[in-house]
């Protein structure tokens, strides 16, 4: 039994994304969104590198049981051991409504069963227009930006975590953090999450730095226009 970590997921998602980064231009004209093949694409490239990693599909953790979530990393294990994980990606056909989708996200994922409420989250977007990057980086929750870019190319790929003790982490703050401790670039996320098993080994070191602050929303939830 392996347990995947937040960096653990992140690093594969990278790695992912660079195997598949030139492709995506083709997924995301296609009618009806691209989420679900990201669901499956993503959690087969995992397994291929650790098979013994449970992931599983369209989970019902939340208080509304027609709600799913779209994974559920070491799904073998105790809820707090447990990952959400939340996509949202930009298309053809949701690109006005992206980051309201999002947002929309960000809220169920605050609204998981008592039995759930132990489990870290993650909200995964991946924007393709320069303008939805910029406004989902800007979103902000209890005064801070959540969102860090973890890869770019075709398509960015944008994370926010959330766990029961911290509630939405504020990245920056954890990358700027380590930087004076260190005297040196922070490395990996900057989520700070606590390390898994060993699944990164699989995908290689995690390297480089977080993107670089955009400028702070003026709004609640999203910056202003």
């Amino acid at each position: 039994m392996t347990t995947m970590s937040v960096d653990d997921f992140v690093a594969a998602a990278r790695q992912w994304a660079a195997v598949r980064d030139a492709t995506f231009k083709y997924y995301w004209p296609v009618k009806g969104g691209w989420e679900g093949w990201i669901q499956v694409d993503l959690t087969a490239f995992i397994l291929s590198h650790d098979s013994t990693v449970e992931i599983l599909r369209e989970q019902p953790i939340f208080v509304n049981p027609r709600q799913r979530v779209d994974l559920l990393l070491n799904a073998d294990q105790l809820p707090a051991q447990q990952i959400a994980v939340e996509i949202k990606a930009q298309s053809f056909q949701n690109q006005d409504a992206f980051v309201d989708g999002v947002v929309e996200d960000l809220d169920k994922l605050s609204g998981v069963d008592d039995a759930y409420a132990d489990t870290t989250a993650i909200m995964f977007a991946l924007p393709f227009s320069q303008a939805a990057l910029d406004e989902t980086l800007g979103l902000e929750i209890d005064d801070h930006r959540i969102f860090l870019q973890v890869f770019t190319g075709e398509v960015a790929g944008l994370m926010a975590v959330k766990t029961a003790e911290a509630g939405w982490i504020n990245p920056y703050h954890n990358t700027r953090k380590a930087a004076r401790a260190t005297g040196k670039a922070a490395p990996v996320t900057g989520f700070g999450a606590p390390a898994g098993s060993g699944v990164a080994a699989a995908f290689g070191p995690l390297s480089g730095t977080a993107a670089p602050a955009p400028a702070l929303a003026t709004a609640a939830k999203r910056p202003a226009k």
